[in-house]
């Protein structure tokens, strides 16, 4: 772990593409996208916590805090979103440490709670790791996604 500068924003946006390769219904994230994503809201690459092993990304949790939705609901509540790791280093315990320290960053921010969305679907066993650290189910919906050639 090391902190995200932007340097690192190219090897990490094509660390997290290259992992949605295997997540079902995962749109990889365009140049489009991630700039349109450094211009929002809730960018904040400080609560990132990125794997890394010499100079290459193993594992990604890009976390963020909607302060405006937070104000909206009086809710304190982070996100631990855009969780994934590369095939060659799966199984080695990185998602759950990646998990744990977001959640200790969140905290550390004023953070009451932690959210994430999830494939309820996903073979690769994530939802069984959200709900060992201890995430709970608390809304399930469909989302319809069609790409627009």
């Amino acid at each position: 772990m090391r902190p995200v500068k932007p340097e690192h924003y190219c090897a990490i946006v094509d660390a997290w593409n290259e992992a949605c390769r295997d997540m079902r219904g995962q749109i990889p994230m365009s140049d489009e996208d991630f700039k349109a994503f450094q211009e929002s809201h809730i960018f904040d690459p400080s609560l990132w916590q990125i794997a890394w092993y010499r100079d290459q990304v193993v594992g990604t949790t890009m976390n963020f805090i909607n302060r405006q939705a937070n104000e909206e609901t009086g809710r304190r509540r982070g996100h631990v979103e855009a969780i994934s790791v590369r095939r060659p280093w799966r199984g080695k315990g990185i998602a759950k440490a990646l998990i744990a320290r977001s959640l200790e960053v969140l905290k550390s921010r004023g953070m009451t709670e932690a959210a994430l969305g999830v494939d309820a679907e996903n073979p690769s066993g994530a939802l069984q790791l959200y709900e060992k650290m201890g995430f709970e189910a608390v809304k399930k919906g469909v989302i319809y996604r069609k790409q627009l050639k």
